[in-house]
């Protein structure tokens, strides 16, 4: 509650959440549990937002553990590590919820090898290049020769945000707070449109990260609300076995947004002069 000026906030906000469609959509329509590996990434950005960045790690490495997809936030936390808002000591903790979670499948007998290397193995599933998802790729429809180079593209993209981020944290006279939200929603939506192999629901982190954003920037009030209407558009194809929007057009929007955020992180205010 202390990061806002009504205590009411908060609890607004919560209830908000609960009722975000996609959310719904997700969860008891879909039986998905994204929810979980989501639930420890927000216990994490709380602990960082509370300069708690141990627990912060920790809770992170356990949503890492859950799910791949929460991979998508590792550039944010890397932005940290190298702007020093996250000490080299934490960041060491990071592999060992993983590590443990592997203990009782080794013990029933599951080779090692193919505990270490499942995430490896599981992006090897479907053999497309993009799963209706609203991203880069629907704009060249199941190119599978195009997947090494689009891991390459956006690897290289991200590290320049890295390094972009990396200079704005650097700056002495900062707000830490709002630009942790800035970054935590723009790597949630950035990375998973910039990657090959994604499927609709990996932008449930954005859907989160959209409502906290827009909590912490009410002129940017329209962002859940446009978060909301792409994931339930992009559930459609699967859920309702209709194509309401093109998930190209679909793309277009989610671009749009990232360009928005874009120029709030990075471009210059104007100054007045009285």
């Amino acid at each position: 509650e202390r990061f806002f000026k009504s205590l009411f906030t908060p609890f607004i906000a919560s209830f908000v959440f609960l009722l975000l469609p996609s959310i719904i959509f997700n969860s008891s329509l879909w039986a998905q549990c994204d929810i979980i590996f989501s639930t420890f990434i927000i216990i994490s950005f709380y602990y960082l937002l509370k300069d708690k960045t141990l627990v912060a790690v920790f809770f992170y490495g356990i949503a890492l553990a859950f799910k791949l997809q929460a991979i998508f936030l590792f550039p944010a936390y890397l932005v940290l590590l190298l702007s020093k808002k996250i000490k080299i000591k934490d960041f060491i903790l990071l592999p060992f919820p993983y590590l443990l979670s592997l203990i009782p499948s080794a013990i029933a007998g599951r080779p090692i090898i193919e505990l270490l290397t499942i995430y490896f193995s599981q992006t090897k599933t479907y053999p497309y290049i993009v799963l209706n998802a609203p991203n880069f790729y629907q704009w060249v429809k199941n190119n599978l020769s195009l997947v090494n180079f689009g891991i390459f593209y956006a690897i290289s993209v991200i590290l320049i945000f890295v390094f972009l981020y990396y200079q704005k944290l650097s700056e002495k006279k900062i707000n830490l707070k709002q630009n942790l939200v800035d970054m935590f929603f723009f790597f949630t939506l950035l990375t998973p449109f910039i990657l090959p192999k994604m499927h609709e629901r990996y932008f449930f982190l954005a859907d989160i990260f959209s409502l906290i954003f827009a909590f912490y920037n009410p002129n940017y009030f329209y962002f859940p609300v446009c978060m909301t209407i792409i994931s339930i558009l992009s559930y459609s194809p699967f859920l309702f076995a209709k194509t309401i929007i093109q998930l190209e057009i679909i793309s277009i929007s989610v671009l749009f947004l990232i360009l928005i955020l874009f120029y709030k992180n990075f471009m210059p205010r104007k100054i007045k002069i009285h």
